[in-house]
């Protein structure tokens, strides 16, 4: 496995409680290393207090350009 192929972790908490059924939006920014079509399989949202977690898998790529 290249490290083009290697899958990126990163980490983002929201540091304020959620009610039982409620939602939230947000933005998530990520830093290109490479040039090009960076395809992303996965989103992975973990509830910090149950750990259940859900694998958002209908992501549009991300275009980086000079």
């Amino acid at each position: 496995m290249s490290n083009q192929d290697s899958p990126v972790y990163i980490s983002y908490l929201i540091h304020r409680p959620l009610n039982p059924d409620a939602c939230v939006s947000t933005e998530l920014h990520f830093l290109p290393l490479t040039l090009g079509r960076l395809p992303v399989e996965a989103i992975r949202v973990i509830d910090v207090v149950t750990n259940d977690s859900i694998d958002i898998r209908d992501v549009p790529d991300i275009v980086v350009e000079a």
